[in-house]
């Protein structure tokens, strides 16, 4: 093991002792669900990210707005296809095996960051998770535009959008609020 992880890591004596917990497995894995857990918080999923302003301008969550808008949609088009009985349950199909991929490796991603204690959540951490929701965003789109033409030029627009809000906060605001940081 690395120092570095020695010293964040939940397996660490010292951490160990400092919660009044111990090496057993149940404490151990107490304390990754609860640090996994928290990798699910509106607040840093939606609206404002990690709280380390050196990793995070803390204008928008982790998910970008084409993410939040490509998990809605995906949603929306799975509970169309189960309303319109077309919705395959028992097959495994190409679609199931590759979403299903997608966010397994996305849920996987985050096992690094729950495996220590330090700043949780941690957004650096859990970058292994990040091209996995990429491509499950990008795949929904992808879906609705064969089916919809005009998504396509919503998608345009909302990333267009996002870009240029997180721009600015990124070069106006952004600075002054992280001064203190750098």
């Amino acid at each position: 093991m690395t120092l570095r992880f020695k010293s964040i890591g939940i397996f660490s004596p010292a951490y160990l002792q400092s919660v009044g917990k111990t090496a057993s497995f149940r404490d151990l894995s107490t304390i990754f669900l609860k640090g996994y857990v928290t990798h699910f918080r509106p607040d840093f999923l939606f609206i404002r990210g990690d709280t380390n302003m050196t990793y995070s301008t803390r204008w928008c969550g982790i998910f970008s707005w084409m993410d939040i808008a490509g998990l809605l949609l995906g949603v929306l088009m799975i509970a169309f296809h189960i309303i319109r009985g077309k919705f395959p349950w028992r097959a495994i199909t190409p679609t199931k095996a590759f979403v299903t991929w997608l966010v397994v490796n996305y849920l996987l991603g985050i096992v690094p960051s729950a495996l220590t204690w330090d700043e949780i959540p941690d957004l650096l951490r859990m970058i292994g998770s990040w091209p996995f929701m990429m491509l499950l965003t990008g795949y929904v789109f992808w879906r609705l535009s064969e089916s919809w033409a005009p998504s396509g030029l919503i998608a345009l627009a909302l990333a267009t959008a996002f870009t240029c809000g997180y721009l600015h906060h990124y070069f106006v605001k952004y600075p002054r609020a992280s001064a203190h940081m750098f």
